[in-house]
């Protein structure tokens, strides 16, 4: 029968190998933008089983937990929960790689830019909806690299309605509904940016109400990627010069998420356990075993 030394030493070595598994398997979800799934994959701190991980790496997984919270709800566009989980203190002892992705101070405050409601002043309203449009760019590049396609056809959408809608807007031009009748309006103006908004390159985008997801049947796939990605690369030259250089370092802040993912280097050695083995609690000198997950 083993003793209660021996039977501790064991349970701890196996919480450790287990809970470095999950955090391996959370650097794949990490990298690949399944912020969600790393979050519902890792122990919760305030769970009751929590003791039964080791406290320094508990203190990794919690850290790395908010990491993912704050990206994932940036991620689905959900800024309120994004900016309130924003506040991240010093990482702790051990976290390593991850201590390097914690975001930037100019990239919590454009989270909360975005999470605040639309401004009733006229040239504030302009700006937040360039803010928006900004993200939602960068969102469906996110989609894009994902090969999630649908959602790349409603992202670029979005971005044509509010390209159009803050044209309108710097005419003192309300309550025009649509994309076509925005763009009539916009071609009536003679506005520079009527006839690149009509550029083929940006007809993908129009499919959005013809997708099985909303009103139609069509459906895209593999072979619009390029067309798709072509799409994204005019679109962003139009958003650009909607809102220049401003618009310019928007950008470059509202890719913080890919860039993260990017940032975070892949590590095949899941974990190193270093425990005593049973000799150890008869006096024996205690072994190191280096503990590999593949």
């Amino acid at each position: 029968m083993d003793t209660p030394c021996r039977s501790s030493a064991a349970s701890s070595v196996v919480a450790e190998v287990r809970l470095g598994k999950l955090m391996a398997e959370g650097r794949v979800l990490f990298r690949k933008g399944c912020f969600t799934e790393l979050v519902a994959s890792l122990p919760d701190p305030g769970h009751f089983s929590a003791p039964l991980f080791p406290a320094r790496n508990l203190a990794t997984a919690a850290y790395v937990r908010r990491l993912a919270t704050f990206y994932g709800a940036w991620d689905k566009l959900d800024y309120p929960s994004a900016a309130s989980h924003s506040m991240f203190g010093p990482a702790p002892p051990g976290a390593g790689d991850w201590a390097k992705l914690a975001p930037t101070s100019e990239t919590v405050a454009w989270v909360r830019t975005l999470a605040t409601q639309e401004p009733l002043d006229s040239k504030r309203r302009i700006q937040h909806m360039r803010d928006l449009l900004v993200d939602l760019l960068a969102c469906g590049e996110r989609r894009l690299a994902q090969r999630d396609f649908s959602a790349v056809v409603q992202m670029g959408y979005a971005v044509l309605e509010k390209i159009v809608r803050v044209r309108l807007l710097l005419r003192d031009l309300e309550g025009i509904s649509g994309l076509e009748d925005g763009l009539c309006s916009l071609e009536r103006l003679r506005d520079p940016l009527a006839r690149p908004l009509r550029d083929l390159r940006l007809r993908i985008f129009r499919r959005r109400n013809l997708l099985v997801t909303n009103h139609g049947t069509k459906t895209v796939g593999t072979g619009d990627q390029e067309m798709l990605a072509d799409g994204y690369r005019f679109l962003e030259r139009q958003v650009i010069a909607d809102g220049g250089d401003e618009v310019q370092r928007s950008l470059w802040v509202a890719r913080a998420p890919q860039r993260v993912v990017e940032k975070l280097p892949p590590d095949r050695r899941e974990a190193r356990v270093t425990f005593i083995n049973r000799t150890a609690c008869h006096g024996s000198t205690p072994r190191k075993i280096e503990c590999f997950l593949n």
